[in-house]
């Protein structure tokens, strides 16, 4: 596999942006995944990795319930909209500077 390969270094930002903004989130999905895995090996039942991945993804899931029902005014849904471009922009930012300072260190 080439060393600089794009998919390998936008996954690496990723887990880093969500390492560094989102902490919470990044843990609960690992353990809830982790979890799963372990429960489905040790008792050989496959929905046991289904629900330790969903119980992973619960609180974005709940977050984003949150954020629709919210989003029924009109209001907030412009305000919700704003967030989430800002928080796009800053993800993209993070990225580039990313991969900037991953090219800068290689040189």
């Amino acid at each position: 596999m080439k060393k600089n390969n794009p998919y390998i270094i936008l996954a690496k930002a990723t887990i880093s942006y969500i390492w560094k903004y989102h902490p919470y989130m990044l843990a609960c999905v690992i353990s809830g995944i982790i979890a799963g895995i372990y429960m489905a090996i040790t008792e050989s039942d496959a929905t046991k990795l289904i629900s330790g991945i969903i119980i992973g993804f619960s609180p974005m899931i709940i977050k984003k319930i949150g954020i629709a029902i919210l989003s029924l005014d009109s209001s907030e849904r412009i305000d919700f909209w704003k967030a989430k471009m800002h928080r796009r922009e800053r993800y993209k930012n993070y990225v580039k500077e990313y991969v900037e300072k991953l090219m800068e260190d290689q040189k």
